[in-house]
């Protein structure tokens, strides 16, 4: 059974708070060792150190940016999401048998006027023929 939305976005905003913390703490390790910099030159291992922990933190941006995608997917087949899919779907279905209907209507609604034009003769014809009959009577 699929989780709910709930369920989802509280495993997913726990893990991008953890990753938060994991790239405040890189920026604040960088930041420490930049600081260095205003009382003397960066050695090699403290550049390289830096250079390190940067590319740590573009692997937990990266990180985020998957977990946003895999959120999604898991949202996308949620409970409630599933439901909503599905009821979306019956009224699609439901539409699509009211227009077919709508259709059968306009289809005998395009020979009323074919019809009126045959009750219109008759009633002419009916017309003449009283007229025809009413003057044998007088």
């Amino acid at each position: 059974m699929a989780d709910t939305i709930s369920t989802i976005s509280n495993a997913a905003n726990a893990e991008y708070q953890r990753l938060q913390g994991l790239e405040r703490d890189l920026t604040q390790e960088i930041n420490t060792l930049l600081d260095v910099e205003w009382t003397r030159k960066l050695t090699a291992a403290e550049a390289k150190n830096v250079v390190e922990l940067r590319e740590a933190k573009a692997a937990v941006f990266s990180a985020m940016e998957e977990l946003s995608y895999v959120t999604l997917a898991a949202l996308d087949k949620s409970q409630e999401v599933v439901r909503i899919r599905n009821a979306l779907e019956r009224v699609r279905r439901d539409l699509d048998r009211e227009l077919a209907d709508v259709k059968g209507i306009g289809k005998i609604a395009s020979k009323v006027p074919k019809i009126l034009d045959g009750v219109e003769k008759v009633v002419t014809k009916l017309d003449s023929l009283s007229a025809k009959f009413g003057k044998r009577d007088a």
